[in-house]
C-alpha cells in the first residue's frame, strides 16, 4: 500500500508537464538535425512523435501512475535513441550519448525508481541490438564502422 502525498503528486504532475513539452520539443529538433546534416528528417521526426503522442496520452488517461512514468521514462529514452543514430557518422556521435544521462536525471524528478530503471533498461536494449544489426547508428569512428566478426 503507497501514501502519496499531495506534494508528490504536485511534483510527480509538473514533473509530466516538463517532459511532456521536452517530448514534443524534441520532435523539432530531430528536423532541425536532419535538416543541418542533410540527413533524412522525416521518419526521425515520426518517431519522436509517435513517442510523444504515447506519452502524452498515457498521461491524459491515466494521470501519473506507475504506468504513465514507465512510459515517459521509456519515451524519453527512445528519443535520445533516434538523435543518437540521428548523429551517426558525425562528430558529435559520442557527446549526444551524454544526453542519456541527462534525461535518465530529469526522470528522478518523479521520486520513483521504476522509470529510471524502464530508461536504463531501454537504453541497454537499444544498445545491444544495434550492437549486432548496426553498429555505425550506436559507436563513432572505426568502431562503428566496423563489422562484428572484424571486432571479434
Amino acid at each position: 500500500m503507497t501514501i502519496e502525498s499531495d506534494d508528490l503528486a504536485n511534483l510527480r504532475d509538473t514533473t509530466s508537464k516538463l517532459l511532456t513539452a521536452m517530448l514534443w520539443i524534441h520532435v523539432p529538433i530531430a528536423i532541425a538535425v536532419g535538416l543541418m546534416r542533410g540527413t533524412d528528417w522525416l521518419m526521425p521526426a515520426v518517431l519522436m512523435a509517435a513517442m510523444a503522442i504515447t506519452a502524452t496520452a498515457s498521461w491524459w488517461l491515466t494521470g501519473n501512475g506507475p504506468s504513465t512514468r514507465l512510459v515517459f521514462g521509456v519515451a524519453i529514452m527512445g528519443q535520445v535513441s533516434v538523435l543518437v543514430f540521428q548523429m551517426s557518422g558525425g562528430p558529435w556521435q559520442a557527446d549526444t550519448h551524454m544526453y542519456f544521462f541527462a534525461c535518465l536525471a530529469c526522470l528522478m524528478s518523479y521520486c520513483d525508481y521504476r522509470p529510471i530503471l524502464a530508461g536504463a533498461a531501454a537504453v541497454v536494449l537499444h544498445h545491444l541490438v544495434l550492437n549486432f544489426i548496426l553498429p555505425a547508428a550506436v559507436y563513432p569512428g572505426e568502431i562503428g564502422r566496423a563489422s562484428c566478426r572484424e571486432r571479434v
